[in-house]
C-alpha cells in the first residue's frame, strides 16, 4: 500500500512562485491527473514528488514518512517524460532492463521481468530491435516498460503522449488506463489536455498560477466546477456565461426574467454558467420575451450539432442532438436546464445549492 501526501508544498524561483502551497492526498492505486494551462505549476509539482526539484517549503510524505531529503532513487517512483530518451545503441530488451541491471538484479530475474513487462505492453516481438526501428507509439511503450519493470511504488508521467498524433494518443491512453488498473499502481499524470484528463483520471487536480483550484472526480469537475476558472477551463466547448440577479423565485438572466424555484442564495449570485447541452432552444417568436440568439454557424459533429450563436455581441455555443433544420441566420429563443447550470458569486466561487435543490 502506498499513500502519498503533499502538505503545503511550495516552490519559488527567485521572486516567482511556481507552486503555491499545494496540499493533496493520493490514495494507493489511484490515477490522479494534474491538469492546467502551460506554466500553471503542474510539471514542477510532479518533479518535486519525484525528487528532481527541491521544495522551497512544505512536505512530501509517503506512507507517513517525509521524503523531502530522499533522492529520486530512494523514493522509488518511476518516471516517464515527453521525450522518451531511449538509448539508441541498445536493443529494446536492453533499454527496458537498464534500471534492473544498474541495480544489480540477477540475469534470470531481469529476463523474466522484462519479458512479462513487454507482454503487458504488447511489445514482446520488438525486444531485439533498436529504438530507431520503432514508431513513436512503440518508443513510448518501451519508455513506459523501462519505468514499470522496476516495480516502483508509483508511476509519474509528464505529458508522455503530447507529441503523438491524435489517433495514437487515444490508443495509448486506453492502453495506459487498462495497464494501470490491471497493475493497481498509484499514478500521477501531467497534462494540459482536458479531454485526456477526463478519460484517464480517477480524480483531477486542476491548477492555475501555481495554485490548486479544485481536486475531484472528472464528473464533478465537469458538472460542479469550484470556481469560474475551472468552469471556463474544463469542457470543449467551454461553458457559456451570463450575468444574473435572483429574487422571489425569478431569475433575471442578462436582464430577462426566467422562473426558477431552486436558484441558490439570491443576494450572493452574480453570474451563471451553462454547458452547451444545458441551453434549450426553439424558434423565436416575433415578440418573444426570452433571450434570443442568432445562429452564425451550424457545426455538425456526427449525430450532434453545435450552434454557434451571437447574443448581444458575444458568442454562445449550444449543443443539440440534431440540427432540427436550423440554419445560419435563424433566431433561437433560449431556455435553460436550471438543474444543471452553475451559479457564481462576486469572488468567482461556485455558490452551492440547498441539498433539496441539488437532488
Amino acid at each position: 500500500m502506498v499513500h502519498t501526501e503533499l502538505r503545503e508544498l511550495r516552490k519559488e524561483y527567485d521572486d516567482v512562485v511556481a507552486v503555491d502551497d499545494v496540499s493533496l492526498s493520493l490514495d494507493d492505486g489511484e490515477f490522479l491527473v494534474l491538469l492546467g494551462p502551460s506554466g500553471c505549476g503542474k510539471s514542477t509539482t510532479l518533479r518535486m514528488i519525484a525528487g528532481l526539484e527541491d521544495a522551497t517549503s512544505g512536505e512530501i510524505a509517503v506512507d507517513d514518512e517525509v521524503v523531502n531529503e530522499q533522492s529520486p532513487a530512494e523514493r522509488d517512483f518511476a518516471l516517464v517524460f515527453q521525450q522518451v530518451a531511449l538509448y539508441p545503441h541498445m536493443s529494446v530488451f536492453d533499454n527496458i532492463s537498464s534500471p534492473l541491471r544498474a541495480a544489480g538484479v540477477d540475469k534470470p530475474t531481469v529476463k523474466e521481468r522484462v519479458e512479462s513487462t513487454a507482454e503487458l505492453l504488447d511489445i514482446s516481438e520488438l525486444l531485439e530491435r533498436d529504438p530507431g526501428e520503432l514508431s513513436g507509439g512503440q518508443q513510448q511503450r518501451v519508455a513506459i516498460g523501462r519505468a514499470l519493470v522496476r516495480e516502483p511504488k508509483a508511476f509519474l508521467l509528464d505529458e508522455p503522449f503530447s507529441k503523438l498524433d491524435q489517433k495514437l494518443r487515444i490508443q495509448l491512453q486506453k492502453e495506459l488506463k487498462q495497464l494501470q488498473e490491471e497493475m493497481n499502481i498509484t499514478t500521477v499524470f501531467v497534462t494540459h489536455d482536458q479531454e485526456e484528463a477526463m478519460v484517464l483520471a480517477d480524480r483531477i487536480a486542476v491548477m492555475d498560477a501555481g495554485e490548486l483550484q479544485q481536486i475531484d472526480t472528472p464528473e464533478n469537475i465537469y458538472r460542479k466546477p469550484r470556481n469560474r476558472f475551472v468552469a471556463d477551463f474544463i469542457g470543449n466547448p467551454t461553458m457559456n456565461f451570463f450575468e444574473v440577479e435572483a429574487g422571489d423565485g425569478t431569475l433575471h438572466v442578462d436582464g430577462v426574467a426566467y422562473e426558477s424555484a431552486d436558484v441558490p442564495g439570491s443576494a450572493d449570485i452574480i453570474s451563471m454558467a451553462a454547458r452547451p447541452e444545458d441551453i434549450l432552444v426553439e424558434p423565436a417568436e416575433t415578440d418573444d420575451d426570452r433571450l434570443v440568439a442568432t445562429v452564425d454557424l451550424v457545426e455538425m459533429r456526427g449525430s450532434t450539432a453545435y450552434f454557434i450563436c451571437q447574443l448581444d455581441g458575444r458568442e454562445l455555443t449550444i449543443l443539440k442532438e440534431d440540427n432540427a433544420a436550423v440554419t445560419e441566420g435563424d433566431r433561437l429563443a433560449l431556455d435553460f436546464d436550471f438543474d444543471a447550470v452553475n451559479f457564481f458569486d462576486e469572488t468567482g466561487e461556485r455558490v452551492e445549492r440547498a441539498p433539496e435543490a441539488e437532488a
